[in-house]
Parts: structure tokens; C-alpha cells; sequence
């Protein structure tokens, strides 16, 4: 005798709560991100210092401005990951919980990206 398949329950897939609550902790650490974006920027401008007459650029303010610029273009381009990891919330079926609850799970790492490269520009 074959015994029946379980019935697939709905407790282990994401729920819309937890798809609003990641959603609101990816948009909080999106703006830390802009916060460390501009640390980032002011870090900049102190290894930019150039004087009146001088146009000469240094090692490290090249660096800084790299990157300055590095961490823009992640800020700028963070909303569009998550958008990209929810939408595969929608397209993942529901019968694989762990692929749905791992997208679920890596939305705010997309902004965190930047709050790390802020981290790594200031210990370079």
C-alpha cells in the first residue's frame, strides 16, 4: 500500500506579516547605508584636500573617491536586489519553504552590502 503525501501546510512558508517586516528592516538599513555612504564622502574629502592652486591628487584620495563612488552605486542600485529577491518570493512555488524563506531571509543583506563597504573603506 502507498502511503498518502503529507498535506502541505502553509506555516512554513513566509507569511505576509514577515514579507512586511523584512521589508521594513531593509528600508531602515537602506538608510543607514546612505548614512554610511556619506561617511564615506567625508572621508573623501578630508584625503582630497587640494589647495588653491594645487590640482595635484594623492594615492589615497583616489582611493577615497573610488571608493566614495563604489558605495553610491551600491546604495543607488540596493532597492533594485531587493525588488529582485522579493519578486522571487512570488516566482519560487510554495511546495520549497527553504528557497522562499531564503530569499525572504537575504533581502536586507542587499542594502547591508553598503554599511560593509563603508567598513572596509574606512580600515583601508
Amino acid at each position: 500500500m502507498i502511503a498518502p503525501s503529507p498535506s502541505f501546510s502553509r506555516t512554513n512558508s513566509p507569511s505576509g506579516t514577515s514579507v512586511a517586516l523584512v521589508s521594513v528592516l531593509a528600508v531602515v538599513i537602506w538608510l543607514a547605508g546612505f548614512v554610511a555612504w556619506m561617511a564615506v564622502s567625508l572621508l573623501g574629502e578630508k584625503a582630497c584636500e587640494l589647495g588653491a592652486l594645487t590640482y595635484d591628487q594623492t594615492a589615497e584620495c583616489d582611493a577615497a573617491s573610488t571608493w566614495g563612488t563604489v558605495t553610491l552605486s551600491t546604495w543607488l542600485l540596493a532597492p533594485i536586489g531587493c525588488a529582485v529577491l522579493l519578486a522571487l518570493l512570488t516566482a519560487i512555488p510554495e511546495r520549497h519553504t527553504g528557497a522562499r524563506q531564503a530569499a525572504l531571509y537575504a533581502v536586507p543583506l542587499v542594502p547591508l552590502l553598503v554599511i560593509a563597504e563603508a567598513a572596509l573603506a574606512y580600515t583601508l
